[in-house]
């Protein structure tokens, strides 16, 4: 599969596979082989999580909005994610955009931040006039084999990974996602390390396979001030206060510290709705 260019910014060259999806939904029998899901006919499909009780409200857990800095090789890159204890589940949002696609991330997470269900929709923005391409997926992490569901053109396909094992994290589009593995991991020094099955998303072909999230050595950011730093496949270094990710190493930092103007808004049509779709 594909990596994004730079790692780890999201899906920054997913736009053009995605497009070449649309256009070829289903890959050959000899792709297929190499590929680390296959497609099936059906799905078990597991109602959204949900606590026994009255629904308790939200209660804030992190909060970002990220922006590329001026080095950045994707000037116009913006994410905003949210972080929150809802009753017995926590619950990560994400909204990624940049010139050529909108990723939009929901994942649900027992209470001990291991994750039950993932949700991604990819938005590529059209020319005046034209409807927006859109692709929505669904990862159901509760059965085995992992099986995901998803909805393109009108139709929809199912899929099972090949690797029988419950991921113990996912890592998809935007930054802030990692904060659910910190909180995870609990590694408490530099040099501790979290390892195992991770699914990554952020590509239009994922990856269910082992995965190392490490803590660094912490250093001083200006602007930001002491940070802990966090990698994942041993190269793309995050930086965290506490619970929140407030950027990387590639240049990604808090909107506030960005001295030019915020990008627009990049519309995506229906508002997100993970519980329901596809």
């Amino acid at each position: 599969m594909g990596r994004p260019t730079p790692r780890g910014t999201g899906s920054l060259r997913a736009s053009a596979a995605f497009a070449l999806l649309a256009a070829t939904f289903v890959p050959s029998a000899g792709c297929e082989r190499l590929l680390k899901r296959r497609p099936v006919d059906s799905l078990e499909v597991l109602p959204y999580p949900t606590c026994s009780g009255a629904p308790a409200p939200d209660i804030v857990l992190a909060e970002r909005t990220l922006r590329a800095g001026p080095l950045h090789p994707t000037p116009e890159l913006v994410e905003t994610y949210r972080f929150v204890a809802r009753g017995c589940h926590r619950v990560m949002t994400v909204r990624q955009q940049w010139s050529r696609q909108v990723d939009e991330v929901e994942v649900v997470y027992d209470a001990t931040y291991a994750p039950l269900r993932a949700w991604k929709r990819m938005t590529v923005p059209a020319v005046s006039g034209q409807r927006p391409l859109v692709e929505t997926r669904r990862y159901e992490l509760r059965t085995m084999p992992v099986g995901m569901t998803v909805a393109a053109r009108g139709s929809l396909q199912h899929y099972v990974f090949k690797r029988r094992e419950r991921p113990i994290g996912v890592v998809g589009p935007g930054r802030g996602l990692l904060a659910a593995l910190v909180a995870r991991a609990k590694l408490t020094a530099p040099g501790r390390q979290l390892r195992g099955p991770m699914v990554d998303i952020r590509e239009s072909v994922e990856r269910l396979e082992p995965i190392t999230f490490r803590r660094e050595a912490g250093r001083s950011e200006p602007g930001i001030g002491a940070v802990d730093l966090y990698t994942i496949y041993g190269r793309e270094t995050v930086m965290v206060q506490g619970m929140e990710v407030v950027g990387d190493l590639l240049g990604l930092r808090p909107a506030h510290l960005v001295p030019t103007p915020m990008p627009a808004l990049i519309p995506t049509g229906e508002p997100p709705d993970p519980v329901n779709t596809p």
